[in-house]
C-alpha cells in the first residue's frame, strides 16, 4: 500500500473508514457484516489511493471523474468545488461534510502534511488507538472521542 491511500480522491480521510479499519482490526467485521447485511469476505480496502478489484471503493463515480480528467485530487481540478462533490459534501452522511475543506487543506498544505494531521484527529487522544468515523468511544481504552457528527 502507498502511503498517500489513505488520502481519498474527493477529500474523505480513508484512514478512519471502517472497511479500511477492518483491515487491522478484524474484530469489527462482524459488527460491520451485520450493519450492512454484507458477508465479512466482502470488507476489505487499502484506501481510496490504492483501489483494487476486491476494494470496497472500487467503481466510485469521484475516482472515476479524476481519471477522466487526468488529475489525482478534485482540487486538481480546474472545475473544483464540482456540482458533483458540492452534492456529496451536503448529503446525509456527516463524513462527507468535510470533504471540501480538507481538498482545500490537501492542495493547501500538502498531502503528506494533511495525512499526519487527519491520523491524529482519528486517533483516541487518551490511547491513541485509531477509530472510525462514526464512533464516540475508542475500542481500546473506552474513552470518549469525538465523531464526525461533531464536526472537525
Amino acid at each position: 500500500m502507498k502511503k498517500t491511500a489513505l488520502a481519498g480522491r474527493c477529500g474523505i480521510y480513508c484512514g478512519a473508514c471502517d472497511f479500511y479499519l477492518a483491515i487491522e482490526n478484524p474484530e469489527i467485521k462482524p459488527d460491520l457484516s451485520r450493519a450492512i447485511s454484507v458477508d465479512e469476505k466482502d470488507i476489505h480496502c487499502t484506501g481510496c489511493g490504492d483501489l483494487d478489484d476486491t476494494s470496497w471503493g472500487m467503481g466510485c463515480k469521484t475516482a472515476a471523474c479524476c481519471k477522466e480528467n487526468q488529475v489525482e485530487y478534485c482540487f486538481e481540478c480546474n472545475e473544483f468545488p464540482c456540482q458533483e462533490l458540492k452534492k456529496m459534501a451536503s448529503d446525509d452522511y456527516p463524513h462527507h461534510h468535510s470533504a471540501i475543506e480538507n481538498l482545500k487543506q490537501m492542495k493547501q498544505n500538502g498531502i503528506p502534511e494533511w495525512l499526519e494531521q487527519q491520523a491524529n484527529r482519528w486517533s483516541c487522544p487518551n490511547c491513541g488507538k485509531e477509530f472510525s468515523w462514526y464512533r464516540e468511544h475508542c475500542r481500546k481504552c473506552g474513552s470518549k472521542v469525538k465523531s464526525c457528527r461533531e464536526g472537525a
